[in-house]
């Protein structure tokens, strides 16, 4: 009882759930150990924001700079243009969400009522839509070459209501 106890103390000064802190669930149930679990997330969010505001983006601007200095990275015109080098792109961690089916259709209804993008929709899933068409063309290109046909249900098939099942094929 005594370290549960500082567990618990500890997870509130971090930020996040017993639960979470110490992957503890036998005193919870299903309902309250999920809602923990999306309250972490949202927290965890904030911390990854914070670290690549605060220290990663020091960390590759020092480097940055060091490396142009030693002559490892031979940019010319790093000087007089130095933000052409100074805007990396950072891939914080995706979630997945409990119910994916649920959540991949309402992406979809999303992206259909231009509340969000393809590529909104992959980095909020941890992606990059530029990496993601890059790796879809190569794909696509293996598998002409080896006259092999890649299974692309989803276009084809209607938008379905969230609750509606997934029709079942005959044979």
């Amino acid at each position: 009882m005594f370290v549960k106890n500082k567990i618990r103390r500890f997870a509130s000064g971090f930020g996040c759930s017993y639960e979470t802190l110490s992957r503890d669930f036998s005193d919870t149930n299903y309902s309250s150990s999920r809602l923990s679990l999306l309250e972490d997330r949202e927290h965890w969010k904030v911390v990854q924001s914070y670290l690549i505001e605060h220290f990663h983006m020091r960390v590759f601007r020092e480097w940055l700079s060091l490396a142009v200095l030693a002559g490892e990275l031979p940019f010319d015109d790093f000087e007089a243009r130095p933000e052409r080098y100074d805007t990396p792109r950072w891939m914080a961690r995706g979630w997945d969400w409990v119910d994916p089916l649920k959540e991949v259709k309402a992406y979809r209804e999303m992206e259909q009522a231009g509340y969000m993008t393809k590529a909104q929709i992959v980095a909020k899933l941890g992606g990059d839509f530029d990496d993601n068409l890059a790796e879809i063309a190569r794909e696509q290109a293996a598998a002409e070459r080896l006259g092999v046909e890649l299974d692309r249900d989803i276009i084809e098939q209607p938008m379905l209501p969230a609750d509606q099942p997934l029709p079942q094929e005959e044979g």
